[in-house]
C-alpha cells in the first residue's frame, strides 16, 4: 500500500481532541456512512477526517497539519494531507511551500469579493 510516510511526519506533542461522530441519516444519499472529525482543543480546528464507506470501512482519511505562526499570533494549517486507502493512493497539499509570505493582517473590502460571496454574506448576516 502506498501511503504518506508517518515517519517522516514531525508531531510536535499531542494534543487533546474533542471527537465527533456524525451519520447520514437514512431518507438521505451520500457517498460516506459515517464521518468522525477529530478537533484540536487549542486552536478549535479539525486535525483529522476519518471517512466511513457505505459498508461502514474505514474509506478515507483526511489531516491537517497545524502551525503557530508568530506573524498575526494565528493557528494555521501548513499542510493537508488526503489517503484514499481503497485507491491505495495519496494527495498532499503544502502551504509550506509557498514562496511568498502569508498576509494575516490584510485589510479587504466587499468589492474583493465575488457577486455571490457578497449575497451569501448578506443572507448569513440577515441583510436579506
Amino acid at each position: 500500500m502506498i501511503m504518506c510516510r508517518q515517519d517522516f511526519i514531525h508531531h510536535q506533542e499531542l494534543h487533546r481532541v474533542w471527537k465527533i461522530e456524525a451519520s447520514i441519516k437514512d431518507t438521505t444519499r451520500n457517498i460516506y456512512s459515517k464521518w468522525v472529525f477529530y478537533i484540536d482543543e487549542d486552536s478549535w480546528k479539525i486535525s483529522i477526517v476519518d471517512l466511513y464507506d457505505d459498508k461502514n470501512l474505514l474509506w478515507r482519511v483526511s489531516e491537517a497539519h497545524q502551525l503557530q505562526y508568530a506573524v498575526g499570533d494565528t493557528n494555521f494549517v501548513s499542510a493537508e494531507i488526503y489517503h484514499d486507502l481503497m485507491a491505495e493512493r495519496y494527495l498532499a497539499l503544502l502551504s509550506n511551500e509557498i514562496k511568498e509570505p502569508i498576509v494575516f493582517e490584510q485589510q479587504s473590502s466587499r468589492k474583493d469579493f465575488s457577486l455571490g460571496v457578497y449575497a451569501m454574506w448578506l443572507i448569513i448576516n440577515k441583510y436579506l
